[in-house]
């Protein structure tokens, strides 16, 4: 039996190579175009993209879940959010979505920080990032005081050369300052550097062991608050390094980047004073007048002055982690920050506890000096300086307290990390912390032997006690790197060397949580300091 056809139809136009394609009149052009394929390669394309595997042509096509919502979230939303806005919606997708690449939240970092980098930061990462991938070795120097995007640097350069495979080594002259970067170490730590440098000192870093083999392999060294460190310990590194890597150029030819600022207190050079000149008009010392809005001009007694203007309430509040968390009081010398210390622990509240230390000299103090051996313990006990505890240590459960070493940076407990007391032991004290990235951790404290870094005595003193002191106040050195809401500053005296007056009133976060109390020697209130800035630092930058 025949099929009957339309006696008169239209002829298809049919180009050479192609195939017809055919459909009903109830069907969709576009279904039907993209129904069928005629090879597995065409399985693997979608939207004219060649696709290396069937798995990512699905994710293209929207059959499967993929990674890469979270990369098309972000863009679209770059069109339109501000900073704040990504970042907040960068913590939302993590939250509410499992990635099943976990080095994609890397990926997701590096676009916010790239979408955030400012033009001058761009510049400065396209270089740093060209000179690591070409391993051609540089040296940098990042100059910036705080808030300039420092460590904002530091951590997009480290997510972008270890998301590429590369070794990134972040470290910090300071223990605070450290536990900022991603993955970061004090570098005496991880150079292994002596305690006291001389102009020919080396790392202690051998040949064919680990460290050694590390170093070889890292792609970007970066080194947070260089200013803060002797030269003897950058010479120390420099020739370590060219060791290690067997070539003379600076550094052993790695690629490092320095970064910090002038303006903070740089190394103490014990008995010199800046260029060496004082009392001529260039000596660096000047008197500057404070603002009235700062300053304490109505009291009676000097030290309550300030507590009561740093720790409001404080008998309402001493038990607010919160509220001592945010505020310390700061002075230029340890004698004083002892007497304030002294004055708000005798206001807590709580039963007081007395540790006493054990103090000895350096046995070979006493084989080159035979006279240190005649030293008394009744000597040793009233011996102060900065750098280790007094000899008796009061404190009470609730007090604020102030490390003095670096016990274990990888729980954030590093010198300068404050914390709460929570029980006192015989031989042990627990703590929590109070700032860093660790925060609401607890640890056990035990003591351990302390001696001086820059010794003021012509012999070493070994002091066995607890490694932390008590932190209502502070020395202003002992509070770089530190971020208060509020901050007394109490000028009984002034300040002495370069950067210390920068470094103190930079550690408030608002004009509204600084207070200053100055007085002069018959303890009436005054106007105006001492500032100290040594020009030459600033000569050659």
């Amino acid at each position: 039996m025949h099929g009957r056809a339309l006696a008169v139809e239209r002829l298809y136009f049919h180009l050479e190579n192609q195939q017809p394609v055919y459909r009903t009149d109830i069907q969709q052009i576009g279904t039907v175009l993209s129904k069928s394929s005629q090879s597995y390669k065409d399985i693997r394309i979608v939207d004219n993209v060649i696709y290396h595997i069937f798995r990512e042509a699905c994710f293209a096509k929207d059959f499967l879940g993929s990674d890469q919502d979270f990369f098309g979230v972000l863009r679209e939303a770059n069109t339109w959010g501000t900073p704040h806005f990504l970042r907040k919606l960068f913590v939302n997708l993590l939250f509410i979505n499992t990635m099943e690449r976990p080095e994609y939240q890397s990926l997701l970092l590096i676009m916010i920080y790239t979408l955030l980098i400012s033009d001058e930061q761009a510049s400065i990462f396209d270089n740093i990032m060209w000179v690591a991938a070409s391993q051609l070795g540089g040296v940098y120097f990042l100059y910036g005081y705080g808030g300039t995007g420092k460590t904002f640097m530091w951590k997009t350069l480290s997510s972008v050369v270890r998301s590429n495979g590369g070794i990134v080594l972040t470290v910090a002259s300071s223990g605070i300052a450290s536990l900022l970067l991603p993955g970061g170490r004090t570098t005496h730590f991880k150079f292994a550097i002596p305690m006291s440098t001389t102009q020919n000192s080396t790392c202690n870093i051998h040949q064919g062991s680990d460290l050694a083999e590390l170093l070889q392999r890292k792609k970007l060294i970066i080194w947070d608050e260089a200013p803060m460190c002797q030269k003897f310990s950058f010479e120390a590194v420099d020739k370590s390094l060219k060791d290690i890597m067997h070539n003379n150029r600076p550094f052993g030819g790695k690629v490092i980047v320095f970064g910090g600022d002038f303006r903070q207190i740089l190394p103490v050079v014990p008995r010199d004073i800046g260029d060496g000149k004082l009392g001529q008009p260039n000596d660096g010392h000047c008197e500057i007048t404070i603002p009235d809005e700062f300053l304490i001009m109505d009291f009676k007694d000097l030290i309550q002055a300030i507590v009561d203007a740093t720790y409001p309430d404080l008998l309402q509040n001493y038990n607010n982690t919160d509220f001592l968390q945010k505020r310390v009081i700061l002075a230029s010398t340890k004698d004083v920050v002892d007497k304030i210390n002294d004055y708000v622990l005798s206001l807590f509240p709580g039963d007081e506890k007395e540790y006493c230390s054990a103090d000895s000299v350096d046995k070979s103090d006493e084989l080159l000096n035979h006279t240190f051996g005649v030293l008394t313990p009744e000597f040793l006990k009233t011996l102060k300086t900065s750098g280790i505890p007094n000899h008796k240590l009061r404190i009470k459960i609730g007090t604020p307290i102030i490390l003095l070493r670096n016990l274990d940076q990888e729980d954030g407990l590093c010198n300068g990390t404050r914390l709460i007391v929570t029980k006192l032991g015989t031989n042990v004290v627990e703590a929590e912390v109070i700032t860093g990235p660790n925060v609401g951790h607890r640890t056990y404290i035990p003591r351990m032997n302390m001696c001086p870094s820059d010794s003021p005595w012509p012999f070493k003193l070994i002091r066995r006690q607890f490694p932390f002191i008590i932190s209502f106040a502070m020395t202003i050195n002992k509070s770089q790197g530190q971020s208060l809401a509020h901050v007394g500053l109490y000028l009984r005296n002034p300040i002495f060397c370069h950067g210390q007056l920068y470094v103190a009133l930079s550690r408030v976060q608002s004009k509204k949580g600084l207070c200053i109390l100055i007085h002069d020697k018959q303890g009436i209130a005054k106007n105006t300091t001492i500032n100290v800035v040594y020009k030459e630092v600033f000569a050659n930058l």
